[in-house]
């Protein structure tokens, strides 16, 4: 009498492999997609906290001093900002229509935010006037490094802000927007991840 065999056939082994192949071909796009979109969340939350700290730091910036003179830089708020560390090495992506940002460079301060992002403020300009045209900007890289990837994954966020407190990004400021260094007009510069709401 013949014994049943115990083991797998072939068959059976190519049949699985399917069903898995299956699986896989339906689930690993939706699983990129989702992670795709869980950065996308977090890249824009942590842009918000940074606008918000930089604002915070500014209003308290204007308390202390009673008035803004036209000379500070966005250097000067660096005493009210909530930030881990000081970064003179980093190289970051900057906006989606530029190159990478660099720390070492003297254009900029880089700090390292409590949220994984990197701010850089610019350290020459000053409002250089009180109009509501007077801003100053500053980026924000909200996962600290030089992601290389497609499209506008994970590049720099360009903010201006205004004398009177007023924040816009760089699509959206007024054209005629000045500082010490020049005159600015907006450009589609704001990754498409972002957007205010």
């Amino acid at each position: 009498m013949k014994q049943p065999s115990n083991g797998i056939t072939l068959v059976e082994i190519m049949i699985a492999m399917v069903i898995v192949a299956a699986i896989a071909i339906f689930s690993i796009p939706k699983v990129l997609t989702v992670s795709q979109n869980s950065n996308e969340t977090k890249w824009k939350r942590s842009s918000r906290q940074a606008i918000a700290e930089v604002s915070a730091a500014y209003s308290l910036y204007r308390q202390n001093n009673r008035t803004v003179p036209i000379t500070p830089k966005l250097t000067d708020l660096t005493p009210y900002l909530n930030y881990v560390k000081y970064d003179t090495t980093s190289i970051v992506d900057g906006t989606h229509c530029e190159g990478t940002l660099d720390c070492s460079s003297g254009g900029w301060a880089c700090y390292h935010l409590k949220n994984g992002g990197l701010l850089l403020l610019k350290t020459g300009p000053s409002f250089n006037g009180t109009g509501k045209l007077n801003a100053l900007n500053f980026k924000f890289d909200p996962d600290a490094k030089i992601t290389g990837g497609a499209g506008h994954e994970g590049t720099s966020l360009n903010t201006y802000m205004y004398y009177s407190g007023r924040m816009k990004t760089r699509a959206q400021i007024d054209d005629n927007t000045t500082d010490s260094a020049g005159t600015y007009s907006s450009a589609s510069c704001d990754p498409n991840w972002w957007n205010w709401d």
